[in-house]
């Protein structure tokens, strides 16, 4: 039976420390360079980011006994990590790894060689590959999306929560007497008959004043009147490091009554987009600031928010000042207080601007918008909030259809939607080269994304609104030699590769006809292969190199040649 701990720390806020007989998964412990449910682009953080002082190939254990439950080795993303589940059913993740010992790094090779691939996602059945509690898994690394060489290191409850680490310090030890910072807010009229300060938004940047509180910089206060809203944009900060994270909890109290609590915790891995429903987006794509709401948008999938009052809109009805105080909290009790003064002032409300009727989406709900030529399908769980989304046709004769302008492509969206375009243009034999594009406002190309080809229309799943057109891809990837002299001294070949449209789907590299590994690395568009490992005879005679590259609308580029070995 487990037993757990409950610590109180402060207005409310507790951090939850189960009792199990877990062990650190390095050696050594320090400090984080990532933390839990920081925030980032387009997703939560998931776990804690150890420190490895900038080495690879620091030893990782597992922290608890149990069985291997899911291996996966990329160029993006976690790159090489390995899954753990427990006997009370939750999971501890590693990732960014070098390297697997034992079994695990077996099963990968006997998977790969299969597949002829370095990438492979293996789930082993249960008790397939049993560790120990502290048996070495794998070696640290920098595989990947990492921007450096650490461990990152979850941990996700049977539901598949991304549960906080910190919960366990007593395992990890780290140390913080840091506080948080509250750095500047944004406060919303919610309405149009609401203003603040006489306008549907406002930022202001915060000052420290004696005792530490915080206030808003260059004005005492602010008038307001309807509903208003706030964000907040604040930043944690550890001892021993300079890295800067997210706090755990934010606090909004209205003349001293808690008002609204939002505490960043146990967000579902499939959920972790929807941190684009939490901030203010549009902020956020325009200037790179994280402001967090204080109040949920209407379908956010996310359970972050508690004892709401009003949904934490404030309602300014009186003619007088409202205290308005914000505390932030991290994982350590360390706060941080902000006051807003806030100065209810009437003012005459005016008839807002008929807009042309356009096409609505409403969240919550599936939409179809149908415009014959062009058709968005988009889910119930694509949007936040409903959206008016204006429509245009506009020719082009670079493309190989219109280009349609669907709504504003600063609406986050959550799930990827269907879109479908008439090629007005059809003129491509292989209907696999086409590609749908979305385009900035210059009409350039900003993303590609992979299409089927149905009856005259290409057809693809994309998860912004904005601008659309179809356009081709029939240019293979790029593929050049780093290293492919002095090879007895070496042992290692090293490729450059990258594709400027639909993207790498394939590569494999052939010595003398046999297929070896070659590692790829995305963030660096190089992959290597090491000879001594794939056991290449090492006999002093000139051998042949083939390296074959695909992109997703299978272009293909070799590059061959004669090699000494």
């Amino acid at each position: 039976k487990q037993l757990y701990l409950s610590l109180l720390l402060i207005s409310g806020t507790s951090l939850t420390v189960a009792q199990r007989n877990y062990v650190k998964p390095l050696e050594e412990v320090n400090t984080l360079s990532g933390s839990y449910l920081e925030l980032r682009r387009n997703h939560f953080h998931g776990g804690l980011d150890f420190r490895t002082n900038s080495d690879v190939n620091k030893k990782i254990f597992a922290v608890e006994s149990g069985w291997v439950s899911r291996i996966t080795v990329e160029p993006r993303s976690y790159g090489k990590r390995v899954e753990i589940t427990h006997a009370d059913g939750r999971v501890s993740l590693y990732a960014h790894c070098n390297g697997f010992l034992n079994a695990i790094g077996k099963r990968v090779r006997e998977e790969q060689e299969k597949n002829q691939s370095f990438e492979v996602d293996i789930f082993p059945a249960k008790n397939e590959i049993k560790v120990e509690r502290g048996e070495q898994i794998a070696w640290s690394g920098n595989t990947g999306s990492s921007g450096g060489p650490h461990l990152h290191f979850e941990f996700r409850s049977p539901e598949g929560e991304l549960e906080n680490p910190f919960d366990h310090n007593d395992v990890w030890g780290l140390q913080d007497n840091r506080r948080p910072q509250i750095n500047a807010t944004k406060i919303y009229a919610m309405d149009n008959n609401s203003k603040v300060n006489g306008k549907s938004s406002v930022k202001y940047n915060t000052r420290v004043i004696a005792g530490g509180e915080r206030r808003l910089n260059g004005v005492a206060t602010i008038s307001a009147w309807g509903n208003i809203a706030f964000a907040l944009k604040s930043y944690d900060f550890m001892s021993g490091t300079g890295f800067h994270h997210t706090p755990r909890t934010l606090f909004m109290y209205v003349d001293g009554n808690l008002y609204s609590k939002v505490d960043i915790r146990n967000v579902k891995f499939v959920d972790s987009r929807a941190l684009n429903s939490f901030i203010d987006y549009r902020q956020q794509q325009r200037t790179g600031e994280f402001f967090m709401k204080m109040f949920p948008e209407k379908n956010t999938p996310l359970k972050i928010f508690h004892d709401l009052k009003n949904n934490g809109v404030l309602n300014i009805n009186e003619e007088r000042t409202y205290e308005v105080k914000f505390e932030v909290v991290d994982d350590f009790g360390n706060k941080d207080v902000l006051v807003v003064n806030v100065v209810g002032k009437k003012v005459e409300t005016t008839t807002p601007e008929v807009k042309p009727t356009g096409e609505k989406l409403t969240a919550g709900i599936a939409n179809m918008l149908d415009k014959k030529d062009v058709v968005l399908y988009a889910p119930e769980n694509a949007l936040y909030e409903d959206e008016d989304v204006d429509f245009q046709t506009i020719p082009s004769n670079t493309f190989y259809s219109n280009i349609y302008n669907i709504g504003d492509p600063l609406t986050p969206v959550h799930t990827f939607m269907d879109l479908s375009i008439k090629i007005s243009k059809d003129e491509l034999q292989d209907k696999d080269k086409y590609v749908v594009v979305s385009l900035n406002n210059k009409n350039l190309i900003n993303r590609v994304s992979l299409c089927k080809y149905v009856d005259g229309f290409a057809v693809a799943k994309v998860r912004e609104l904005g601008k659309f057109a179809v356009f081709k891809d029939v240019t293979p990837p790029y593929v050049g030699p780093l290293q492919t002299k002095n090879l007895r001294q070496t042992n290692r070949i090293v490729m450059k590769m990258g594709d400027g449209m639909s993207g790498i789907k394939s590569y494999k590299g052939y010595i003398d006809g046999k297929w070896v590994l070659f590692e790829y690395d995305q963030k660096s568009g190089t992959a290597f292969c090491n000879l001594s490992v794939e056991n290449v005879e090492k006999d002093n005679t000139l051998k042949t190199f083939k390296f074959v590259v695909t992109d997703n609308c299978n272009n293909e580029r070799v590059y061959e040649k004669k090699i000494l070995y």
